[in-house]
């Protein structure tokens, strides 16, 4: 994982709570 990756991820994960479980999921 990228350091971009990373902090894509972390937003992502920041944004929405369902999304982090998406995220997570994959």
């Amino acid at each position: 994982m990228t350091l971009r990756e990373s902090s894509d991820f972390y937003f992502l994960a920041q944004k929405t709570r369902q999304g982090t479980r998406q995220t997570f999921s994959k």
